[in-house]
């Protein structure tokens, strides 16, 4: 679970124009708190894979 204050570093987006599919029209998401992203703490990323 992303807690309240976590930093989005990147998300790929379900487009179907050409050909990404995640889950049922999902997301892929990396998060990290902005304490571990000043001190480059790439160890401490959080990965999500959100569908609907």
């Amino acid at each position: 679970m992303i807690e309240p204050g976590m930093v989005l570093l990147f998300q790929v987006a379900t487009d179907e124009a050409v050909g990404f599919m995640w889950g049922d029209v999902g997301v892929l998401q990396y998060w990290i708190s902005p304490e571990d992203l000043a001190e480059r703490r790439w160890d401490k990323v959080e990965f999500i894979m959100d569908g609907h």
